[in-house]
């Protein structure tokens, strides 16, 4: 369970902000979406996408560091590290609403927190709130065209 204080509220505001179809929703829908995050702890060496599976979740970084890495030669063991992400770094947050799949693997290289919120919890939320329904309709539109 989150523990919502100012700082916690603030710091997922301010970076799901971030994304565009977020920035344009009511307050309440936002603060329905913030409460609906989910904060989990994933140990070093975990995979928390892995390329060509569907994005089911959209993570919001806490703590430590995500790699995005890919192979460019399937005869090299060794994966190229494309980036890193730290706190504030947002994961998924188009690919889990079109149910898109994953370029690239998102490794942990240390232990990781994230705040998660699954498409299903999305998709729960835009049933109920008609704003978060018509940003889901809009993405879809300009991804999918």
């Amino acid at each position: 369970m989150i523990r919502y204080d100012d700082d916690v509220r603030m710091f997922l505001e301010i970076n799901l902000n971030k994304i565009d179809y977020f920035k344009g929703l009511d307050e309440i829908t936002k603060q329905e979406i913030i409460y609906s995050l989910e904060e989990k702890t994933h140990p070093e060496g975990s995979m928390i996408c892995k390329r060509n599976t569907t994005a089911d979740r959209l993570f919001l970084i806490k703590s430590g560091i995500v790699e995005v890495v890919t192979t460019f030669d399937s005869r090299i063991k060794d994966k190229f590290i494309v980036e890193k992400l730290v706190k504030g770094a947002i994961i998924n947050h188009t690919a889990f609403i079109v149910n898109d799949e994953a370029d690239t693997d998102f490794i942990c290289a240390n232990t990781v927190v994230c705040y998660e919120i699954t498409t299903e919890k999305m998709e729960a939320i835009a049933k109920r709130r008609e704003d978060l329904a018509q940003q889901i309709v809009k993405v879809k539109y300009e991804v999918l065209n």
